[in-house]
This record gives C-alpha cells, sequence and structure tokens, in this order.
C-alpha cells in the first residue's frame, strides 16, 4: 500500500510535490461515508483506498505518474547498467537554468509485503546517485513508532548500514558503480532481506494507459492465471461481462502452439540467460500463447440454434476489451492489496465499470 510519494525536479514538477494517501481529519470524521483501509502492526495507520488528482492541461499531473515509471526503472533496470551509463530519468525542470545542474529526487513511503512500513529515498543527476536511503518503522511495547535505518548512502562516502540490515554488505558496496542503486543491485546479487522493498517498487503498483498492447497483454495475463488455477476468477468475469450486456456468454483460455503473428520475441542463447531472466522469458512466452475466445449465442434468423464459441477476442469492440481489461486487472490488484494507478480516468472507464467499482 501507499503512503506517500514525494517528487522534486522532475519534468513540469519543479519543488517539492507530494501525493499522500493519509486522510484529512475531515475524511477521518466521516469514515462512514468514506471507508479507510487499516494497516494491521501499525494501528493509528489508515489509508485512502482511492486518490484523485485534477486540474488544468499541462499542470503536470500525468508527469506523477512518469515519476511512478522512472523509480521503477530505475530500481528494477539500474543494477544492469554500466560505467558511464546515464541516468535518463533526471529529467529536470527545464524553465528555469537554475535546475538544469540540480537532483531529481523521488522519496516514496509504503507497506511492503512483509507488512512493514519503509521509507526509501533516491536523488540522483544524469551520471550518478547522490543520495539513497532506506529506513522503516517498528512499534514499540508502549505503541511508539519509531524509525529505523537500514542503509544510507551519499556520494563519495562509504554506505552506512542499520543494525538491522541483513545480509552482505561490503562486497556489493564495492561492485555498486556511481549510477547504479544499491537496492537494485543488492537484489541481483541475492539479497532475500530487501525482497519485500524491490517487490513493491516493481511489482507493487501497476500503471495503465489502456494502449491496445496493455489491453491485449493483460487479458492474455489474466487468462493464464485464471486457468492455471482452480479460482473463480474467470466465472466472476463471465458475470461481470453478462451484467453490462455485451453478448458475451462467456470467455474461455487455450493455449497456441506458436505466439501470435504480430509478436516476436528476440531470440537469445539459453547460455546467455542468467536463471531469473530464463524463468522470465519462459513465463512471458507461456502468457503470449494464451488465447482467448468469446462464446456468443448463434442465430439462423430470428431462431437461436445454438453458440459460436471461437469468436477471437480481439473482434470484439473496443469499450468491451477494454472493461475486461480493467476488470481483470482490479480484481488481481484487490486480490493482492496492491496500487493501481490511471491516468485520463475519466477517458479509460467504461460507465459500467465505474458503477461497478
Amino acid at each position: 500500500m501507499l503512503i506517500e510519494f514525494a517528487v522534486t525536479n522532475f519534468r513540469s514538477i519543479k519543488e517539492r510535490q507530494v501525493l499522500s494517501m493519509l486522510p484529512s481529519d475531515r475524511v477521518k470524521a466521516e469514515t462512514r461515508k468514506n471507508p479507510l483501509f487499516p494497516i494491521p502492526k501499525y494501528k493509528d495507520l489508515k489509508l485512502l483506498t482511492l486518490a484523485a488528482i485534477w486540474g488544468k492541461n499541462s499542470a503536470g499531473k500525468s508527469n506523477i505518474v512518469l515519476a511512478f515509471r522512472a523509480l521503477r526503472w530505475l530500481v528494477h533496470q539500474s543494477h544492469r547498467f554500466t560505467q558511464g551509463d546515464l541516468l535518463d530519468a533526471n529529467e529536470y525542470f527545464r524553465f528555469d537554468i537554475g535546475f538544469e545542474n540540480r537532483p531529481t529526487i523521488f522519496e516514496i513511503e509504503f507497506i511492503g509485503s512483509d507488512q512493514k512500513q519503509y521509507s526509501y529515498l533516491i536523488e540522483f543527476n544524469k551520471k550518478e546517485v547522490i543520495r539513497e536511503g532506506l529506513h522503516y518503522f517498528v512499534v514499540s511495547a508502549t505503541g511508539k513508532i519509531n524509525q529505523r535505518k537500514l542503509f544510507v548512502r551519499h556520494s563519495g562516502q562509504a554506505i552506512s548500514f542499520g543494525d538491522d540490515f541483513k545480509g552482505l554488505r561490503k562486497p556489493i558496496e564495492e561492485r555498486t558503480r556511481p549510477n547504479v542503486l544499491f537496492l537494485s543491485k543488492a537484489i541481483s546479487e541475492n539479497n532475500t532481506f530487501l525482497e519485500p522493498v524491490f517487490s513493491f517498487l516493481t511489482n507493487g503498483f501497476q500503471i495503465s494507459d489502456f494502449s491496445e498492447g496493455y489491453i491485449d497483454f493483460q487479458t492474455r495475463y489474466f487468462a493464464k492465471l485464471a486457468s492455471d488455477s482452480a479460482g473463480p476468477d474467470m466465472e466472476i468475469l463471465n458475470k461481470a461481462l453478462q451484467n453490462i450486456d455485451t453478448g458475451i456468454l462467456y470467455l474461455k483460455a487455450s493455449k497456441m502452439d506458436n505466439l501470435p503473428k504480430n509478436i516476436r520475441i528476440e531470440e537469445q542463447l539459453d547460455e546467455d540467460l542468467n536463471e531469473e531472466q530464463l524463468k522470465e522469458r519462459d513465463e512471458l512466452v507461456d502468457t503470449l500463447k494464451t488465447e482467448i475466445k468469446a462464446a456468443h449465442r448463434l442465430f439462423n434468423g430470428q431462431q437461436e440454434i445454438g453458440l459460436y464459441e471461437e469468436f477471437p477476442l480481439g473482434e470484439e469492440s473496443e469499450g468491451t476489451r477494454k472493461f475486461i481489461a480493467v476488470f481483470s486487472a482490479l480484481m488481481l490488484m484487490l486480490k493482492k492489496g496492491q496500487l493501481f494507478i490511471v491516468d485520463e480516468f475519466e477517458k479509460s472507464f467504461h460507465p459500467h465499470l465505474t458503477k461497478t467499482l
């Protein structure tokens, strides 16, 4: 769960701006109208389940979404950077010459998969990470919340580790280049202690742009998960499609022998990939080979004569396909308690989906 996300000197965001999921006093007083999300280990911490940013065109709303993307990219990919690779996520504010040489700063506070509250900060320019820090919060026997350091890094200095940090320290620090996040490097070298932090920052939130590629992949991904498990997920989606009168009786998933004609994955030799990359590739191929067909009633004139069960999902209307993609994504997010980020909300959601939510 997201608590707060702060952004400084990124694209149109000049000074520090904070997106907070902490409720105001007014909202706390109206919990019957605005149910809050309780955090079990932190009894005084309750979070909003929904937040919206609105404003005029070019106010910077979409750049908050892009900041989430940039943070995720740095955490997920920076361990692969070589000497001299630029930190392109340093998209500084361009309309004030004093900001060109200033760093971009991302600060995020969240609840990890281990139900601990974390605070993570990175400050960087085009060439190097200037500052990186990870803390977590513990609740004492008296109920007091204390912030504890896991590690703090400043450019040109040795990393300062807290007593609670577990796993290799100096060997990984020595192999962490100036343009690489220590968190990213430590995870690449199998530090499982940091996994809840890495997991949230890379997989804990989904950003939807509702592009054609997103709609296609999301529906295949959901169908793969639904067909691999014995759960009711596909049944729930089928019922939702019936309720909005799409004409679809049900969806079914099957496996194709080959990838769709419009998709090609760059071929790499197995020996060029590590175990993690091999697993990611195989899962991606398996997802892309999942084919979804829709069943409709079949008529002869006015007489219903049976079912047409092999209608390609790609030939359904854009509104129906978007509904399936968004509804299935939300089902997965709600099940995992993850964060779902949507840009241009009013243009993205089917009216029936809004009502359903």
